[in-house]
């Protein structure tokens, strides 16, 4: 008898939804998960009918991290952090806006996972703690400087020393989640974010998008914030945009990136 698979995926309305589906685990992320999650990332980037991508655990929870065990095959077989890290690297690269959705647990590699995402809705009822100094390993290179960037070097230092779990009201403020609601209040929030993501320009996120990637943005006259600058002028969404503003009314843009 062939085990259900603990990821799911459905496109809807051009809003993809990736759900770790593993409830009776918390919705670890074991490494046929992190497998499962690398090859929907790159099937539902190369999709035109997707304009937003949100990952999920399924139930009451986003996830507990890397199951503990499978950790060697999840982590050590490479000092970037292996198949959790590939993982995290497939969903950054989406090239459509990417969103986190948590409730419940939110730990260790799942946080690192979480925070690939362009951006991290958070029900209130969301425990963030960065654990695994409560394991003896170690956090894998990208997740530590990922979190550095995030919250700064001493409250990074106390996440990865502690493993301390923190409030959804101190992940808000450090930077560790975008955004909490009301848990009450979340699914609603959750479909809302997406529909909007959905709903704006596509030249304007590709670019974008683009633009924050690089470190540093390239300026001057030749720098790539130039050459999408020039391209406003030929962009069928500005012309819609600003059409639909004089109107008073909600564009619809139509340029899809290639």
């Amino acid at each position: 008898m062939s085990q259900a698979p603990t990821l799911t995926s459905v496109v809807e309305q051009g809003i993809a939804t990736v759900t770790i589906n593993d409830p009776g685990r918390r919705n670890a992320l074991t490494p046929a998960t992190l497998r499962a999650l690398i090859r929907d990332c790159e099937r539902l980037d190369a999709d035109p009918a997707v304009r937003v991508l949100a990952v999920r655990g399924h139930g009451a929870d986003f996830s507990a991290g890397v199951a503990i065990d499978h950790l060697e095959e999840a982590l050590l077989g490479a000092p970037d952090g292996g198949l959790l890290t590939a993982a995290c690297r497939a969903l950054a690269r989406v090239r459509v806006p990417t969103l986190a959705l948590l409730r419940g647990v939110c730990m260790g590699g799942a946080w690192q996972l979480a925070a690939s995402a362009d951006m991290s809705l958070a029900a209130q009822d969301v425990r963030v703690a960065i654990t695994p100094a409560k394991l003896g390993l170690i956090l894998p290179e990208p997740g530590v400087r990922l979190l550095a960037r995030r919250v700064g070097l001493d409250r990074a230092r106390y996440l990865l020393f502690t493993g301390d779990e923190v409030s959804s009201a101190r992940a808000e403020a450090w930077g560790l989640v975008t955004q909490v609601v009301p848990a009450s209040e979340f699914d609603a929030a959750a479909a809302g974010w997406c529909a909007r993501l959905r709903d704006r320009s596509d030249f304007t996120q590709a670019a974008v998008g683009c633009l924050l990637a690089e470190e540093p943005i390239s300026a001057g006259p030749d720098g790539n914030f130039a050459r999408y600058w020039a391209a406003l002028a030929g962009s069928e969404d500005l012309a819609l945009g600003t059409d639909a503003f004089a109107r008073k009314e909600s564009p619809q843009f139509t340029w899809r990136r290639q």
